[in-house]
């Protein structure tokens, strides 16, 4: 666990990638403001602060002094790094700083590398048919969203830095293609990361913060369960929103949609918890199909068809 200094050093690790290539782009800066919204900062701390004041990098790396912290937050810069699908000269630069200051082996990358591409992917496979009538789709999608809701709140409140989000951001695509069948949509990758793009879902920040809350106090499973699951409702009231237009609405127009369904959704999240606290089995089975797939002992297509076992269970 962080303690109060790491805490603050993290955060402006984070920042300073951002800025590596010599100024925050500005939705850069909303991604960030995004993500660290709502979450309790260091003593005098706001995030235009954060975002705005300058510290010597030297002075950020040698704050932190845990291994473990180091490694978590190393990985956290590098997938915001990666996030937006490219890698920089700068960005790279920076990194290899970073990597050298901490004594990060090289080998780690590879790993890193293999992340990335798992959160990038945006391939799934639907586990649903096209409904017959629009009361029939209407049944569908309630019962599915329900299913998706409880998985990745399971998923969120794994206490393991990244597995969360090695395993919520594929099911929440899951979830998009499951929508758009029931309308009899062939979803494709590019689609469902567009629209997940367009909601904030699956941003570097978030996937950076998100990672990084399970080391910080005050940012731990219950805010990564909590998010989880009104980020998928709130998904799933977009993307129907979306296939309801015939897949033909801008997905930036949906914010509004999603933005107003997450409050529903965390009031949502509240009336589940009973029914969460007696799915432990099948948060167990989640954080083991995460780690397998972290450490690439099973691939993307294996993961999707066993949580299509999982969606049948709960």
């Amino acid at each position: 666990m962080a303690n109060v200094t790491d805490n603050l050093s993290i955060l402006q690790l984070l920042i300073a990638v951002a800025k590596s290539d010599g100024k925050i782009e500005e939705t850069e800066r909303t991604e960030i403001e995004e993500a660290i919204q709502g979450k309790p900062l260091p003593q005098g701390y706001t995030i235009e602060r954060l975002l705005t004041e300058e510290v010597p990098l030297e002075t950020t790396l040698s704050n932190i002094s845990s291994a473990e912290v180091r490694k978590s937050a190393f990985e956290a810069a590098y997938l915001l790094a990666h996030a937006d699908g490219t890698f920089s000269e700068s960005e790279k630069q920076f990194l290899e700083k970073v990597r050298q200051a901490w004594d990060i082996p090289q080998g780690f990358l590879v790993e890193l590398e293999h992340e990335a591409k798992i959160l990038e992917s945006g391939e799934a496979s639907a586990t649903v048919t096209t409904a017959a009538s629009a009361e029939e789709r209407a049944k569908q999608i309630k019962n599915i969203a329900n299913k998706y809701c409880i998985l990745t709140a399971l998923a969120g409140a794994v206490p393991v830095p990244l597995i969360g989000d090695l395993t919520v951001i594929p099911m929440q695509t899951k979830f998009v293609y499951d929508i758009g069948k029931t309308y009899g949509q062939d979803v494709n990758s590019h689609m469902a990361k567009s629209i997940l793009a367009a909601l904030g879902i699956g941003t570097g920040a978030r996937i950076a913060v998100s990672s990084l809350s399970k080391l910080i106090p005050g940012w731990g499973s219950f805010v990564g369960a909590s998010a989880a699951y009104a980020s998928t409702y709130a998904l799933g009231k977009a993307a129907t929103k979306y296939f309801e237009g015939g897949a033909k609405i801008p997905a930036e127009n949906l914010k509004s949609v999603y933005k107003e369904a997450l409050v529903e959704g965390k009031q949502q999240y509240e009336a589940s918890k009973p029914l969460l606290d007696q799915k432990r089995q099948e948060q167990s089975q989640i954080e083991r199909l995460g780690v397998e797939l972290k450490g690439g002992r099973i691939t993307q297509a294996e993961y999707d068809c066993q949580i299509s076992d999982l969606l049948v269970k709960v």
